[in-house]
């Protein structure tokens, strides 16, 4: 269960935030700005993609020692010059990633992998390996069948092929899922954490466990030979 507020309750008693850096990964035009609004902030307009850095909330989750603040980063447009030309910094120190996908958009959907497989070259290089967790997200599911170009069991497939901790699909128009996209994100990282302390958790994923199926060079080819025939990514 996950209950989150804005603000820091003022009894100093309490014991302070965890504070853990999600970066949001995925080409541009994707939606991940009006993502992020919307899951730090449920009230905001559907259609705002103001670009800040990061965005953050702060949330309870049942069972954590204590309140938990999701620092949101955000590319801020940067994407649009590819994913090896995003800063090193961006990705340091990052406890979870949102790689995110546009369903009417199947080139964002293919795109996915080399999201990942930067992620992954970044974290080796930097020789990070505490516990990390991937998100692989859906977005814009508000749309018709007509205009969509990627099912939703294709984004299921792909998730399992990479390990992700959880996929969801949601829309930051009629806000669905994005609760429930916070939520993941949240309970996630807490576990992930609990287990690296050595307290009970069942959700945790190692860098190298979850780029287990994702060679260094791996391409569309690759997750094809994985998929079955039916959801190939052409």
């Amino acid at each position: 269960m996950v209950s989150s507020f804005s603000i820091m309750p003022s009894n100093p008693k309490k014991k302070m935030c965890k504070v853990y850096k999600v970066i949001v990964l995925g080409d541009s035009g994707v939606g991940k700005s009006t993502l992020l609004h919307r899951m730090a902030d449920s009230d905001a307009p559907a259609n705002d993609n103001t670009r800040k850095d990061y965005l953050s909330k702060v949330t309870i989750v049942e069972d954590a020692p204590a309140p938990v603040k999701v620092q949101l980063w955000d590319t801020a447009g940067q994407e649009k010059f590819g994913a090896a030309r995003l800063p090193s910094s961006f990705f340091r120190h990052a406890d979870a990633a949102l790689v995110v996908y546009d369903v009417t958009d199947r080139k964002s959907f293919v795109g996915v992998l080399q999201w990942v497989l930067q992620l992954q070259a970044h974290r080796s290089t930097a020789a990070e390996d505490s516990a990390f967790s991937l998100i692989l997200v859906g977005h814009k599911s508000e749309v018709s069948d007509t205009v969509r170009q990627v099912g939703e069991e294709e984004g299921r497939a792909v998730a399992k092929l990479m390990a992700a901790s959880h996929f969801l699909e949601c829309s930051s128009i009629d806000g669905t899922n994005i609760q429930a996209c916070f939520d993941a994100v949240a309970t996630t990282l807490v576990h992930a954490s609990c287990k690296d302390l050595g307290q009970p958790a069942n959700t945790a994923a190692k860098t190298k466990d979850l780029f287990t199926l994702l060679a260094p060079n791996s391409d569309v080819s690759s997750l094809n030979a994985l998929l079955s025939p039916s959801l190939e990514i052409p």
